[in-house]
């Protein structure tokens, strides 16, 4: 298990490292009706380290655990803080900031089997401390950005995407867009990745308004949503044997707050074949023009 969450798991919450404030935005952070409700109220005790069974399978798939490995070790310069409204991860690059029962009921809902068919719909906070292109990757990442996709201009939020799922998740990658294969003509996702022991292809979006975000509206939210989540879940069908996950996960890029919070209000009242047991990662980036 990584060493972010082996920290969550044991650190106590009134010691908080001196890492710098970040105010009302430490509390962002959704659990949203119909989503899984796993109720955290005391950090769990370090024994549930111990690795747990693997979820099941989906579509029969049964793909060799020879490049399932534990969770890498994490970032050498990565501090976690607790207070009473959130935690805060910081490295020299960005901050990762959100409540701290959400994101350990996120960890519980990758490993635990009977949250397996669980939609989720988390939602945190990114700000950047340097400009892009002087952040440090992991090796993972930079495969992410200097590997071919299918085209666009999605290679930063790609990239980024993968880099905090590896920060805040123990992610590491498997494969990179155009390494995995489907039936023909279909849907594709991002990426594949491992979190917790089990597969995940990765969809990466982004919620904005060019002109203006306070634009974003309850409408376009439910395009994007049913747009994504049909892809996702179509993907799924297609991938092939070889390549396939157990489950996907939806990161969206944020604008703002606002955006976020339509978000998950619009993706409270989907319908369950929609959602699926897709999970739904919002990171918040306000302020972040290059992103969008």
């Amino acid at each position: 298990m990584g060493a972010l969450f082996s920290a969550l798991l044991v650190a106590p919450r009134s010691n908080a490292l001196p890492i710098g404030a970040v105010g009302k935005n430490t509390a962002l952070g959704t659990v949203s009706q119909g989503s899984c409700c796993v109720a955290v109220e005391e950090c769990p005790p370090s024994s549930s380290e111990t690795p747990l069974p693997s979820i099941a399978r989906l579509n029969g798939c049964r793909p060799d655990r020879t490049d399932v490995e534990d969770m890498p070790t994490g970032l050498d310069d990565s501090h976690i803080s607790f207070s009473s409204s959130g935690m805060q991860l910081a490295n020299s690059d960005f901050l990762l900031s959100g409540p701290v029962d959400p994101l350990l009921a996120l960890h519980d809902l990758l490993e635990l089997p009977e949250h397996s068919e669980t939609p989720f719909f988390y939602t945190h906070r990114f700000s950047a401390l340097i400009p892009f292109h002087r952040m440090t990757f992991s090796p993972d990442a930079i495969r992410v950005l200097t590997t071919p996709n299918a085209g666009g201009n999605s290679e930063n939020s790609e990239a980024l995407s993968f880099e905090v799922l590896h920060r805040l998740l123990g992610a590491r990658l498997l494969k990179t867009e155009m390494q995995i294969h489907y039936q023909a003509g279909a849907k594709i996702t991002d990426y594949l990745c491992i979190l917790h022991g089990h597969r995940l292809g990765v969809s990466v979006t982004r919620a904005m308004k060019h002109t203006d975000p306070a634009e974003f509206t309850a409408a376009d939210a439910e395009a994007l949503l049913n747009k994504k989540l049909y892809g996702v879940n179509a993907s799924s069908e297609a991938v092939s044997s070889s390549d396939c996950w157990e489950r996907q996960l939806l990161h969206i890029w944020a604008q703002s707050e606002r955006i976020a919070t339509i978000l998950a209000d619009v993706w409270a009242a989907l319908s369950n074949e929609l959602r699926a047991n897709t999970i739904v990662v919002c990171t918040v980036a306000p302020n972040h023009k290059w992103l969008f």
